[in-house]
């Protein structure tokens, strides 16, 4: 992967930022399970979730709960895959 192609993508491997991403329309371009190990990295297209992150984790957000749950369901199925 180019540096161009990682400067325009987000990765993260915790599940429920992912999700919360996932919920808030973000594009989901991949998901992959890392060699020999049971974590997924979540791969969206980048368009500044570095505040949201922040936000987040300080626990500043808000996110519909039928959104979210729905979110959980579609990325659980998506990592049962891999």
């Amino acid at each position: 992967m180019s540096e161009a192609e990682k400067a325009n993508k987000f990765e993260t491997s915790d599940f429920y930022l992912a999700v919360y991403f996932k919920s808030k329309g973000s594009k989901l371009e991949s998901a992959r399970k890392l060699p020999n190990s049971n974590k997924v990295i979540f791969s969206f297209e980048y368009n500044g979730q570095d505040l949201e992150t922040k936000k987040f984790y300080n626990k500043e957000c808000s996110i519909e709960p039928v959104i979210f749950i729905s979110a959980i369901r579609e990325l659980k199925g998506m990592t049962r895959t891999l």
